[in-house]
């Protein structure tokens, strides 16, 4: 799943839970990846950081890569992987193209984990 962030947004709760519900919605309850373009500026509040990075929130996140162009996203994309731990595999890149291998990756390791 691809997800852009808007311009100058400041992430909530409530913006993190509907955004979870879409994407399980979207991906009909099955596993999946996120492609974050966080290219734009934004802030998330610390409760939202720390439910995004939960077990019962990312439980159908097989791994999420953020792509990131400024020094303010980098800062609070690093924060947000240092400090709150996401419990599926997390990582930053400056490129879409770095990001989307890395998560076919991911889903080739999962893959591989799951027993028939």
């Amino acid at each position: 799943m691809r997800v852009t962030v808007c311009d100058d947004i400041e992430l909530e709760i409530q913006d993190a839970k509907d955004m979870r519900n879409m994407l399980v919605n979207l991906s009909s309850n099955e596993k999946y990846c996120v492609l974050l373009d966080a290219t734009n500026p934004f802030t998330v509040s610390p409760e939202a950081r720390a439910l995004i990075a939960g077990k019962e929130f990312s439980s159908e996140r097989i791994a999420a890569a953020f792509v990131i162009t400024s020094l303010a996203n980098m800062l609070i994309g690093n924060f947000f992987i240092k400090v709150n731990k996401p419990s599926s595999p997390t990582k930053i890149f400056s490129t879409e193209e770095n990001a989307f291998q890395w998560l076919k990756a991911e889903v080739v390791k999962h893959n591989e984990r799951i027993i028939v």
